[in-house]
């Protein structure tokens, strides 16, 4: 920087009379406050150098006199090329905006300088990309009110404002006890006087600089302090002992080192030992304050020097961390979930090169296919693990995944590492580079086994839905024909002997032979009640009136009698521990027809010696157990053939007679180890009937 030294030359011309004799104490003091002068100079030269804050000292023409290093920390260039340049040009090189607001300010100033001003302007500078508050000050020479410099001021943070009266009174008793002591010294040497006034001058504005500098100090959203050689703090702005809860005088003559959490000494030692050997680097402390709280700061410290380039002290700029460290934290925390989400996903996702090779893959499709992702990535491709059919489709639709850059819904069948078949759908995108160039492609693939399993389910169903159907016409038929052969062979019969017997009774009549009429009408009376059985037989084998008549226990004893009549080798237990009342109306044919239907299956196919049947209640049931000790059957086999080739329609006809009463049906059947059906009903309390109730 240049220094302007115009008010500080002495005239060897002037005559000597007025000058203090050698050994004047005069000399001593006034090269005493010069050295100071300098001295406090020079350290707020280095203060300003630090600070964020962008610092120019211009000419009434607008030209840069000095500047800080802020200048370079915003990328505008060397301190040393400022000077002799207009603001502008420098801040704005390629402005050609007639309201720039920099023109504007120093449109404003041309016409107030014959008297002090100051200019306050914030901005969005379009050309800085800052957001800036610009405060300029004007002042002149008491000598000359034409002369004068302005001093610029751009800073980021906020207003610098919040000190104007404590700086006013400061300045005024300054000026006060600055007057007092130049009144002093006037008395004793004119000559002095005027160097006085001109080191006052100097002072005034050192002065005025180190309390703007203060002002601007003690404005900072950081912690700012100030160290001597040994390490002792000289000073803290109010935002660091504000953190801390300490006094100003309270830290002034302490280490840093008395405010730093025990734990995190060592590492601060450390760094101060390097800062001392001229490390600039910042680093992370943990500070305690007054009542013990501990917040996470990081400073970044910086060495004083003197002329000779001595190490005077250091100051040091403390910022809070702890909202970093949180954003840290959170990151770090959703990072997590993020991943563990990608890896745990209901559905598979995976990511292949342009060469098809696996690049990423989630958990759940690893899991799914039985590989590990160290054996996957980078070394298997998708095509891989495709079946032929579906290696085959895939290949037919990358084209279009390359150049569309998308594939939906694609149906694949997969192999498992152990050789099982995994049907998945596939969605699939493209990812390209800059140049729409493909790169690499992602896909989501979803496992609808579940999906495949349900159709198959669903086209056996219908398939035992068909073969049903065709049984249960050609049930019908054979049924319609039986009793058509019944009431031919016997109720047909029987009436045809009655119609012979009826007409040749009254042939009789005619021929007046009573006798022989009475006796032939005789002979129709047990033809009749013949009749009359067949019809009982026949409506029983269709439905048992006594089901409706007397309920189902009953006619579940009168069917084991009949059954026992026809079917003398087997042995037949009954256990009924149920009341009629429990059993609902719409269960009562469904428990007779399953029993029915088990027994004829018994009697065609069992071979048993003994049919145990029970009808129970339990607290939340009704259950129906028919079971034989016969030479039983492999069930899988009679599943497999009632599936494919439509036998077995006894099972099915119960089973579905089962369901559709609301219950459940099950058996269990073994070679030579009988047979068991089971089917529960889930019970239900019966409203009680109109007939019960008086």
């Amino acid at each position: 920087m240049s220094h302007d030294t115009s008010h500080s030359t002495i005239n060897v011309d002037a005559p000597q009379d007025n000058f203090p004799p050698p050994n004047c104490p005069f000399d001593d003091c006034r090269a005493n406050r010069l050295g100071q002068t300098q001295q406090a100079r020079l350290e707020w030269e280095f203060t300003a150098d630090s600070i964020p804050q962008l610092i120019f000292l211009l000419d009434r023409d607008e030209h840069i006199l000095r500047t800080n290093r802020t200048l370079e920390h915003w990328g505008l260039g060397q301190v040393v090329n400022a000077p002799g340049r207009k603001i502008h040009d420098l801040l704005h090189p390629d402005c050609k905006d007639t309201d720039c607001h920099l023109k504007h300010i120093w449109r404003y100033s041309a016409g107030n300088r014959a008297q002090n001003f100051a200019v306050e302007y914030q901005t969005e500078d379009k050309f800085l990309h800052r957001h800036l508050n610009l405060h300029f000050r004007f002042h002149h020479l008491p000598q000359d009110a034409e002369a004068g410099l302005i001093v610029a001021v751009i800073s980021d943070i906020s207003d610098v404002k919040l000190a104007e009266t404590k700086l006013k009174n400061s300045k005024d008793e300054l000026e006060r006890r600055i007057e007092e002591n130049t009144f002093a010294l006037i008395s004793t040497n004119i000559r002095l006087q005027q160097e006085i006034e001109n080191h006052k001058r100097i002072e005034e504005k050192l002065e005025k600089n180190r309390a703007e500098y203060s002002q601007l100090v003690e404005a900072m959203e950081e912690g700012l302090v100030i160290l001597d050689k040994q390490g002792a703090i000289t000073y803290a702005n109010r935002q660091f002992c504000n953190t801390l809860g300490y006094s100003l005088e309270e830290m002034i003559g302490h280490t840093l080192m008395n405010y730093v959490a025990a734990e995190n000494r060592p590492a601060l030692e450390r760094h101060m030992a390097e800062r001392a050997q001229g490390s600039v680097a910042t680093y992370v402390a943990n500070l305690a304050g007054v009542d013990g709280q501990k917040f996470w700061v990081k400073i970044s410290p910086t060495l004083l020097n003197d002329q000779k380039g001595e190490t005077t002290g250091s100051f040091a700029i403390i910022a809070d961390e702890v909202n970093h460290l949180n954003v840290q934290q959170v990151l770090r925390e959703t990072s997590i979930g993020i991943e563990d989400l990608y890896d745990n996903a209901p559905c598979g996702h995976y990511m292949l090169d342009n060469k098809d090779f696996f690049v990423t893959i989630n958990t759940t499709k690893t899991k799914w296919l039985g590989y590990t992702k160290d054996e996957m990535i980078g070394k298997l491709r998708f095509q891989d693990l495709l079946t032929e059919a579906s290696a085959r489709q895939y290949a037919s639709y990358y084209p279009r995944l390359k150049n569309v850059g998308h594939v939906r819904d694609l149906e694949l069948e997969l192999v498992r590492k152990d050789g099982s078949i995994l049907p998945v759908l596939l969605s699939a995108t493209a990812i390209r580079n800059a140049d729409g160039q493909f790169m690499m492609s992602q896909a989501i693939v979803c496992d609808i086994s579940y999906r495949s399993n349900a159709e198959q389910s669903l086209r056996e169903s219908e398939h035992a839905k068909r073969m049903l159907t065709a049984q249960v016409l050609s049930a019908q038929e054979k049924e319609r024909k039986r009793i058509a052969n019944e009431l031919h062979d016997g109720i047909g019969q029987t009436l045809s002997a009655i119609k012979f017997y009826v007409e040749n009774a009254i042939s009789k009549l005619n021929e007046r032979t009573i006798d022989d009429s009475i006796r032939i009408f005789g002979n129709v009376i047990p033809k009749l009640q013949g009749a009359i059985e067949e019809m009982r037989r026949i409506s029983m084998d269709l439905r048992p009136s006594m089901l409706d008549d007397i309920g189902t226990l009953a006619t579940l004893s009168w069917f084991c009698r009949q059954f026992q009549g026809v079917y003398e080798s087997f042995r037949i237990e009954l256990l009924l521990d149920i009341k009629e009342s429990d059993i609902q109306l719409p269960l009562r044919t469904a428990i007779f027809r399953i029993v029915q239907e088990t027994m004829n299956n018994c009697a065609k196919y069992s071979q048993a010696n003994c049919i145990h049947i029970s009808l129970i209640k339990t607290c939340k049931e009704i259950e129906l157990t028919v079971e034989d000790d016969g030479r039983g059957f492999d069930h899988a086999e009679v599943c497999a053939r009632i599936a494919n080739a439509g036998g077995g329609m006894g099972l099915v006809s119960m089973r579905e007679r089962a369901e559709l009463s609301g219950g459940t049906f099950s058996v269990e059947s073994a070679k030579c180890r009988g047979t068991s059906v089971r089917v529960t009903w889930p019970f239900q309390e019966s409203s009680p009937s109109p007939s019960t109730t008086a």
